[in-house]
């Protein structure tokens, strides 16, 4: 088990978020258990995070927004869409995996975002709870592979990880841009708060492909037609 106040107050160095844990890692063996395993227990947990709101879109009073399983549906597809051959530094699978791993808490928690009134630590906790919850559900090897992705997306400290956190932050500039064009929004707040938090080079050449479109139908949509 990776809870506890000792290893939350190390938090605040991302890395050793997936040092520590690994320490306390006893191996897949550890988390077996003789109590029966629930398959459909698993299945209905999962499906939470499709009955979750991404918070943000809520707060800007975007009509019927996203859930949390849209955003991680789309992620995973991006993540699908790079040839492995011209990314050998990742793992596409396993990228695909951490996708529909990393947020599967927020069935149980929900959606915090930065406005709420709760620190990174007790965010931490309790989205660990989740997904040890969840995870158990599992079982069996599922169980400690959910876990190990978890962790190593909160971590960061993979290429894997790294890849998947840009991945994480472009998909909602893409959602935002959707939004922006199906409903009028402003939605500036979103990328002028992102925009410089994404590193990797592959993700960083999406986003200039996006920002040109949106600078292009700024452009359009402000020009005032001349009348003849």
């Amino acid at each position: 088990r990776v809870h506890g106040g000792t290893f939350l107050q190390s938090i605040a160095i991302d890395q050793q978020i997936y040092w520590q844990a690994c320490a306390a890692w006893k191996g897949p063996n550890s988390l077996m258990s003789a109590r029966p395993l629930d398959p459909i227990e698993f299945f209905l947990l999962c499906g939470k995070v499709k009955r979750v709101q991404r918070t943000g879109w809520v707060r800007n009073g975007v009509p019927r927004p996203e859930s949390v399983a849209d955003h991680m549906y789309r992620m995973a597809m991006i993540c699908l869409s790079v040839d492995a051959a011209s990314a050998p530094e990742l793992d596409i699978g396993h990228c695909v995996s951490m996708c529909l791993v990393h947020d599967l808490g927020e069935g149980i928690v929900g959606d915090f975002t930065p406005h709420d009134p709760v620190t990174r630590e007790e965010k931490y906790a309790l989205e660990s709870s989740a997904i040890n919850t969840i995870a158990a559900a599992a079982g069996g090897a599922a169980e400690a592979n959910i876990r190990e992705l978890w962790l190593e997306y909160e971590a960061g400290a993979s290429e894997n990880a790294r890849f998947v956190k840009d991945v994480d932050k472009f998909e909602m500039l893409v959602q935002a841009f959707e939004y922006e064009d199906a409903h009028g929004f402003d939605l500036e707040e979103f990328f002028s708060s992102t925009v410089d938090r994404i590193r990797t080079t592959r993700v960083r050449a999406w986003l200039a492909a996006l920002l040109e479109r949106r600078a292009a139908r700024r452009a359009t949509t402000t020009t005032t037609p001349t009348t003849t």
